[in-house]
């Protein structure tokens, strides 16, 4: 008998770029309020690495943390010397990311340079780095992209602020999540951009919902397993109201 999945509600990692992202940014944090089991997180050096990279009329993320009261519990502590020590192919610029996710005991980094990430760091410390289109495309599910598009034109004034148009703007960055939800907004033509997937969506030896090893054999896509990916929807239904507010 083949034994069901289970994925309980997570912490995960946010990079920098992904916090310089305001709709990527937006789209996952009102998710994770609204259904989607997992929380954002991330470090006071990642979020001044997206500060100094903000320009006006934007709001810079330490601002937005306050005002929205996302709370000091979002942000860890920064990584320790000695942790960052010990890396060695991860780029020198994200070392302090992947060192204090490590030291957080956050196995998940939400990334859009997947590549930046060493494959031997990731190994050792049994991690994984994920691009947002992944990490969304995994953990959003229809439902919940649904209430998500309306909760997201509800706090905007400046367009695309209706949830046709932000499934379309949604669509030029993240379009592998935008082929997966396209039913739900038949004849929505995504806004021009690329319109292919990153070149690497996915990095790590380990499934990043169960933390299960991938087999030799088996091509990971999107970082996760098949059984672990159908899981979620049981996941969001049991969890949405423990993740409603944090």
């Amino acid at each position: 008998m083949m034994t069901r999945a289970i994925v309980k509600p997570f912490d995960a990692f946010c990079d920098a770029d992904v916090l310089i992202a305001s709709l990527t940014r937006s789209m996952l944090l009102f998710a994770s309020q609204i259904g989607a089991p997992f929380r954002l997180r991330w470090s006071r050096m990642a979020e001044a690495e997206a500060d100094r990279h903000t320009r006006p009329p934007r709001s810079k993320v330490s601002d937005l943390r306050v005002k929205s009261d996302w709370g000091d519990k979002t942000l860890v502590k920064p990584a320790a010397d000695d942790r960052m020590s010990e890396l060695v192919d991860t780029q020198l610029k994200d070392r302090h990311i992947i060192a204090a996710a490590h030291q957080a005991k956050i196995p998940i980094i939400v990334t859009r340079n997947v590549s930046d990430f060493g494959t031997a760091d990731l190994k050792r410390w049994h991690m994984s780095a994920v691009h947002p289109d992944a990490f969304a495309t995994v953990m959003i599910v229809a439902p919940v992209y649904r209430e998500l598009l309306i909760t997201l034109a509800h706090h905007r004034s400046q367009p695309p602020n209706d949830p046709s148009s932000i499934h379309a703007a949604i669509g030029k960055e993240h379009p592998t999540l935008f082929r997966a939800m396209e039913e739900l907004f038949p004849g929505v033509v995504a806004d021009l951009g690329s319109n292919d997937p990153p070149k690497y969506l996915h990095r790590g030896q380990c499934c990043y919902l169960c933390g299960r090893d991938f087999e030799s054999d088996q091509v990971s896509y999107l970082g996760v397993h098949s059984d672990c990916m159908s899981a979620i929807a049981d996941c969001t239904v049991l969890n949405s109201a423990k993740w409603t507010v944090y």
